[in-house]
């Protein structure tokens, strides 16, 4: 269990990472950008619901929390790149 938990943090990382340097190289078209981080909150709930429940520990409230912190950052994404 301990190789798959790091495989899948290895796996989120690095898509968060590549995330992260498309909304750079794209500095310039902020449209693009908020897109990029609207999938990237996407990829992140997916990410968390699949984890959780294939390491049987998921509960209402983690699910509640991983919405929380997806729509913090689209809310702040449309704060910045969008308004």
């Amino acid at each position: 269990m301990k190789r798959f938990d790091t495989l899948a943090y290895v796996c989120l990382y690095s898509v968060l990472a590549v995330g992260a340097a498309i909304v750079y190289k794209l500095r310039f078209d902020s449209m693009y950008q908020f897109l990029v981080i609207l999938l990237l909150s996407a990829f992140y709930l997916i990410w968390g619901f699949a984890f959780h429940n294939l390491k049987k520990d998921a509960t209402s409230r983690l699910y509640l929390e991983y919405l929380i912190i997806a729509a913090i950052a689209v809310f702040a994404a449309y704060l910045v790149f969008i308004s």
